[in-house]
């Protein structure tokens, strides 16, 4: 993988060499066409000074009867603009009158004499008004890089090229370098970071910069950091949590048994009962772990299906009677005629655990209500409102992992059944949410259906 600085200093070279080749090209082609144009304007001035001359020359001959002679041409055509390449005059019987050549010029006299005389279509005729012809000829000029001053000013703007080409890399390079230089930098400093992070550390400052797409990536490993901070810290609270729950009815189940096997005591149904209770409490503990760690695979897979919520309400407030009775509390359901598409068994476990929540911790002879109502949004809600208040403070935890209130640590319990509806929740696309009314006295614990699951109309 090429680093970040070779790769900008690759796309800054690229990119300038790109440039001079599609300079040279443009400057190439476009400065054929300028010269053709050049020097079709010079011979066109050139002709044009040569026919004005001849022209007026015939008509002074034939105004005096006389017949063209060298000496007369030659005063005509002196002060040629530019310098042409030859000139060449000659008379109706092809007598020369007039001849200029360039004094490096490589064609021969005879042989300018032979083209002019032997190529009817070209040369160029002067004639009188009256028609007759008087004078033949042919002007040549040479062409641009034939002329030394022309050669000097190619070779200058040549010059200029290729000394504009190596400044402006210089500076293309200067400038790349100083740009990519702090990127490259802050982007070596994320990625060592990222890496001992990975390592395990938990303490890193990923420092700050000036780029600001490389600063949302520091600030999202920070915040990744602290968040694995935090889940490691929790999860090593549960493991502990955890451990301990497993511990206290192994420990209890051990010594009930070792008494019994040694005759301490005798092999009753109670102590039997007993021992029973203990392993069912670990099946639930063993069994909501199971449950719990299934629902957080990522690619566990919900089986949806149209839940209608006043009979699923009427099911669970049934299956929940005699528990509320034993508490003197009652269950009472306030529902709309809502119908959510969610999996059954997963929703049923969610409510279920916060039903058995409310009651557990719930204020001995109130209430507990079921509801379901649509949402403004377009989502829907199932809520269990218990009489009481749950502690302020333990509000933002009551979904973690094994998290217990001091209130509740010598209740039974695995402690993950909160965590259980959370996660089930989520599986489903919902969210939960844990809210007390200080004014009513009632704490509320809800699913909620965002509209990108809306409820079935």
């Amino acid at each position: 993988m090429k680093r970040l600085m070779s790769r900008t200093l690759a796309l800054v070279s690229g990119a300038l060499i790109a440039f001079v080749l599609v300079l040279a090209l443009v400057i190439v082609f476009s400065s054929g066409i300028l010269l053709r144009s050049w020097e079709a304007g010079e011979n066109r001035e050139l002709e044009r000074f040569i026919e004005g001359k001849l022209s007026a020359l015939a008509a002074d001959l034939e105004e005096e009867g006389r017949r063209p002679a060298p000496q007369a041409v030659a005063a005509a055509l002196e002060g040629l603009p530019y310098e042409p390449e030859s000139v060449v005059v000659l008379s109706a019987d092809d007598s020369l009158m007039f001849l200029f050549r360039r004094r490096d010029s490589q064609e021969g006299q005879g042989r300018i004499l032979n083209r002019l005389r032997q190529n009817s279509s070209g040369h160029k005729e002067v004639r009188t008004q009256a028609g007759k012809l008087v004078f033949k000829y042919e002007a040549v000029m040479p062409a641009f890089d034939q002329r030394e001053s022309n050669r000097v000013l190619m070779a200058a703007l040549a010059i200029i090229l290729i000394a504009g080409s190596s400044i402006a890399a210089l500076i293309a390079f200067v400038v790349a370098y100083g740009l990519a230089r702090p990127i490259a930098r802050r982007a070596e400093s994320l990625a060592s970071s990222l890496e001992t992070m990975a390592r395990g550390r938990r303490d890193l400052d990923m420092g700050s910069g000036s780029i600001a797409e490389l600063e949302r990536i520091g600030q999202a490993a920070f915040l990744l950091q602290s968040s694995l901070a935090r889940e490691e810290e929790l999860r090593r609270r549960w493991a502990a949590d955890i451990a301990h729950d497993l511990r206290t009815p192994l420990a209890a189940l051990k010594a009930q048994l070792e008494a019994m096997r040694d005759g301490v005591f005798p092999a009753t149904g109670d102590r039997i009962s007993g021992s029973c209770r203990e392993v069912q409490r670990l099946e639930k503990l063993v069994n909501d772990l199971a449950l719990l760690t299934r629902l957080e695979t990522p690619d566990f897979k919900p089986a949806l299906e149209p839940i209608e919520a006043p009979p699923f309400l009427r099911e669970i407030a049934r299956r929940f009677d005699d528990a509320a009775r034993k508490k003197a509390m009652s269950i009472s359901i306030e529902c709309d005629d809502v119908a959510f598409r969610a999996d059954p068994g997963l929703l049923d476990r969610a409510v279920s655990n916060f039903v058995d929540n409310a009651l557990r911790y719930g204020k001995e002879g109130g209430r507990v209500e079921l509801r379901a109502e649509s949402l403004p949004d377009g989502g829907a809600a199932i809520r269990v409102v218990n009489e009481g208040l749950i502690d302020e403070a333990v509000l933002p935890f009551v979904f973690e992992r094994s998290f217990r209130a001091d209130s509740s640590r010598g209740s039974p319990g695995s402690g993950l059944g909160l965590a259980i509806a959370k996660a089930a929740a989520e599986a489903q696309g919902g969210r939960v949410e844990a809210a007390r009314d200080e004014e009513a006295g009632t704490t509320a614990f809800s699913i909620v259906f965002t509209p990108s699951l809306p409820p079935l109309s």
